[in-house]
C-alpha cells in the first residue's frame, strides 16, 4: 500500500520523515437511483443556473462565495500557490495527557509510517509517547483542508488522529432528562 501523504512531523529542531496511510476502510452503503419502467440508473447532471446548460466536468472551476452571488474563481494553481504553515508538516505545538482529550473530537484515525533515514528518531517520539501517556497535537495540511491532529502511539506504530476543532462539535440538545439517582436497590 502506498502513502497517501508524505511529509515531516515536526516540533521544536527535530524533524521525522514520515508516510500516512488509512488506518480505517470506509464501507458506505449506497442506494442509486433507477427508473421505475426500466431500472436504468439514473445519473446526476452539472446545469449551469445561468445558461441552463449541461456543462462538462473539464469546464468546472472551483469559486469562492465572498458575498452573494460573487465569486472569486481559483485555479489548481492558485490552491497549489497557497502555502499554509503545516503544509507537508505535522506541526506539533503541545503535547497533552491521553485522556485530556474527549471522545468526541475524534474523528479519522491514519497510520504513521517513518520515512527513509527517520527510523530512531520515530522510535523516539513513539517511546516517549508512550512513557508519558502523552499525545502531540498539531495541524496538518491533508486534501487541500488544514486539519487538527492528534499523535500517538499504538504498539510499535504512531497514528495520527484527526480531531474536530472545538466549533464543529455542536452543544447537546435542551432536552427533558431524568435526574440523576443513587445506586439502584432492589425492590
Amino acid at each position: 500500500m502506498r502513502a497517501i501523504w508524505n511529509g515531516m512531523i515536526s516540533f521544536g529542531l527535530v524533524n521525522i520523515p514520515v508516510g500516512l496511510f488509512p488506518a480505517v476502510k470506509e464501507r458506505p452503503f449506497q442506494f442509486h437511483f433507477l427508473h421505475q419502467k426500466d431500472q436504468g440508473r439514473i445519473r446526476n447532471q452539472r446545469i449551469c443556473e445561468e445558461c441552463n446548460t449541461e456543462i462538462e466536468y473539464k469546464d468546472l472551476v472551483r469559486g469562492y462565495e465572498y458575498e452573494k452571488g460573487n465569486y472569486a474563481v481559483l485555479t489548481n494553481k492558485d490552491l497549489d500557490r497557497i502555502s499554509l504553515e503545516s503544509n507537508k508538516h505535522i506541526a506539533i505545538t503541545d503535547f497533552v495527557g491521553e485522556r485530556e482529550i474527549d471522545p468526541m473530537f475524534f474523528d479519522k484515525p491514519y497510520y504513521l509510517a517513518p520515512g527513509r533515514n527517520g527510523e530512531k528518531a520515530y522510535a523516539l517520539l513513539r517511546d516517549v509517547l508512550k512513557n508519558t501517556h502523552k499525545v502531540g497535537i498539531g495541524k496538518l495540511v491533508l486534501h487541500t483542508h488544514e486539519q487538527l491532529g492528534a499523535i500517538r502511539n499504538r504498539g510499535p506504530l504512531l497514528v495520527l488522529e484527526l480531531l474536530r476543532f472545538a466549533d464543529e462539535v455542536r452543544h447537546p440538545p435542551v432536552v427533558k432528562v431524568p435526574s440523576a439517582r443513587g445506586p439502584l436497590q432492589a425492590s
